[in-house]
């Protein structure tokens, strides 16, 4: 059964749902952090939550206290004493950025202890390579970096799997997915996730449980996704 776009926006409002509320494991709490960082509307979204939030705490205070003035709101600016050099430091770090392959989610950086552009990838078969890091909280988790045009083996969940995309897009006959897009998979999908053809695609993916290849080749293969 092929997942719906609205099927994929509710699991993806569900997901920013239990990351407001404090839920989720830490890979995925990583993964959503990274989303917001790489989607405005994402982002739009968490900040609606959080004000509906602050609504409902205050509701029903019959007084409120007078508003105290933010300490930073307290302290005289301060000139850069350089900052020609601050400047030139962003500007390093753009280059940085485009010079050495996509951008990493401060959040992900963090998770990882290095840029993606650093990751030691490991080739799992032609146009697909990995990088898989050890269970954490009962989840699986790896990026994988796949050549434009080529396929990642058709495959179903025994959970669910939720992916990120920080690189390039992917279609997988659920949907087309870009650079800050989650895309959700369960049980009920066997998909194949085909790269945009001319751009490698990197991914950030969190699984619960194990990944079953159905294809007769990736059959074969089960043993190393495991």
């Amino acid at each position: 059964m092929n997942i719906t776009a609205t099927r994929q926006n509710d699991m993806v409002a569900g997901l920013l749902a239990e990351y407001a509320l404090g839920g989720l494991s830490k890979p995925a709490r990583v993964l959503v952090e990274s989303h917001l960082e790489l989607s405005p509307k994402g982002q739009a979204w968490l900040d609606d939550v959080a004000d509906v939030g602050a609504e409902l705490a205050t509701r029903g205070k019959k007084t409120e206290a007078p508003a105290t003035p933010h300490v930073l709101d307290q302290i005289e600016p301060v000139a850069f004493t350089d900052s020609e050099a601050a400047l030139s430091a962003i500007f390093d770090a753009i280059d940085a950025q485009t010079n050495n392959g996509p951008s990493t989610p401060q959040a992900l950086k963090r998770f990882l202890g290095m840029s993606v552009s650093e990751v030691p990838w490991k080739k799992v078969m032609p146009g697909l390579a990995e990088y898989k890091l050890p269970d954490i909280d009962g989840s699986e988790v790896s990026l994988l970096r796949i050549d434009g045009g080529k396929a990642v083996p058709v495959h179903t969940h025994h959970g669910s799997e939720i992916t990120l995309v920080l690189q390039g897009g992917f279609s997988d006959g659920n949907g087309h997915y870009g650079v800050g897009d989650i895309a959700y998979a369960d049980d009920d999908v066997n998909h194949r996730p085909v790269a945009d053809h001319g751009e490698t695609c990197i991914c950030f993916a969190v699984v619960d449980a194990p990944v079953e290849l159905t294809g007769p080749i990736g059959r074969l293969m089960n043993s190393f996704i495991r």
